[in-house]
């Protein structure tokens, strides 16, 4: 595999999970679910998902600026 196929590969995979991850997230927020992150420290963290969502669309937003 040539070096432009393995970073087209890496493109692919980065974007396919960043799809996949919003579409969790929305699935969940429509069912009232919430979703476990790891914290800064590595500890397991609760979260509801719709505040997760809210949080990737600002991040989303600040970047786009």
């Amino acid at each position: 595999m040539s070096h432009e196929e393995k970073i087209a590969l890496f493109e692919n995979l980065e974007s396919e999970l960043k799809f996949n991850y919003r579409r969790m997230l929305l699935e969940k927020a429509r069912l009232g679910r919430s979703v476990i992150f790891a914290d800064s420290d590595g500890q397991p963290r609760r979260l509801k998902a719709k505040k997760a969502l809210a949080d990737l669309l600002h991040r989303a937003v600040e970047v786009d600026k």
